[in-house]
């Protein structure tokens, strides 16, 4: 195997592997920093959520809080969040209304999910990228009578593949930079 080709498998098999993590630590956590956010519950306490999904989700019902469960969250004097904490779960809340569930995670395990959510998409990109790599000579071969040829062809895809990913996570990154500035 010649280096290009190593490295090219390298790329390859370390994204693999970074999207097994990233899939195991969505299972264990029961979601990803990017489908949540921070929000104030009170004075003194922020909540970094995640919204439930799948399996999890399913455990906590799609019911309302109960009356009691809304009526001790607005007992509470400095409360200025609409969530509504489940009785006997200390990290769960739901909106009044039943229809969204959360986990509160705390901060270091959502800024890990977040950054993870951000770096998967970077891994994807440069799997894609070595995977064309090592399919150059064959694009090239099969497009040689074509309209448009087998390394305009590659040019073409490797461009909108940076551009996509580098747009995206331009974006993810902001959006978690405004996320984490909790008034």
């Amino acid at each position: 195997m010649d280096r290009k080709t190593r490295i090219c498998v390298w790329i390859i098999l370390i994204g693999l592997a970074n999207f097994m993590v990233f899939l195991a630590m969505y299972v264990v956590i029961g979601g990803d920093a990017r489908n949540g956010h921070v929000e104030r519950y009170d004075k003194r306490k922020v909540l970094y959520l995640i919204e439930l999904r799948g399996a999890e989700a399913r455990a906590v019902g799609d019911t309302a809080p109960t009356r009691q469960e809304i009526a001790v969250a607005k007992s509470q004097p400095d409360r200025v969040s609409d969530l509504v904490r489940l009785g006997g779960r200390t990290n769960i809340y739901k909106s009044e209304n039943g229809k969204q569930a959360f986990k509160d995670i705390g901060r270091g395990l959502y800024i890990y999910s977040a950054v993870h959510s951000i770096i998967i998409w970077i891994t994807i990109a440069a799997v894609m990228l070595a995977m064309l790599t090592l399919a150059k000579d064959q694009l090239v071969t099969a497009m040689e009578d074509k309209l448009i040829s087998g390394r305009a062809l590659i040019h073409v895809f490797a461009t909108v593949v940076v551009l996509w990913v580098s747009i995206s996570t331009i974006v993810f990154v902001l959006e978690f930079i405004r996320q984490l500035r909790v008034k």
